[in-house]
């Protein structure tokens, strides 16, 4: 290949690029975003807590509340909660410890107004908390909370 062969792959190549960036950037919004999701869709988020806590932090109502906003005008069919613990401790005490913590979640739901028609909680207490070798999970001491409207799947 020659110099003048590089130079006009080169300026086909700029061009091109010019080309593509300029029907990219004057494409119209809906054509660039990716859709909204429909607003009745099922919801999920995971709350933390400190070690050997149960109660709700600020973070944590918040990012529940927000969750929940989305979901404003939908009715709900289930929620379901599953509690976590880390290893650290004693088994007993890492069960209660996931089994207050789905509490706690709940108790926030109901405090907010949200109507529940059916409720499904698991605690997990220590199972999983640590992999075949002996490390622990990292992030463990949490809530996940699952927020299903009406005519989804569970």
């Amino acid at each position: 290949m020659t110099n003048f062969d590089s130079v006009r792959l080169l300026a086909a190549s700029a061009l091109i690029a010019g080309v593509s960036f300029a029907t990219h950037s004057f494409a119209s919004p809906s054509e660039t975003q990716t859709p909204e999701p429909t607003q009745c869709e099922t919801r999920e988020v995971s709350v933390y807590f400190a070690p050997s806590q149960t109660s709700l932090n600020d973070l944590a109502k918040e990012l529940i509340q927000r969750t929940t906003e989305r979901l404003d005008g939908c009715d709900l069919a289930r929620v379901e909660v599953h509690g976590f613990a880390d290893a650290s401790g004693p088994a007993e005490q890492n069960q209660s410890l996931s089994e207050a913590r789905t509490e706690a979640v709940l108790s926030f739901l109901s405090e907010e107004g949200m109507e529940i028609p059916d409720v499904f909680v698991a605690a997990y207490g220590e199972d999983g908390a640590t992999r075949s070798d002996g490390t622990p999970v990292i992030m463990r001491r949490k809530a996940d909370i699952r927020l299903i409207p009406v005519g989804q799947t569970a």
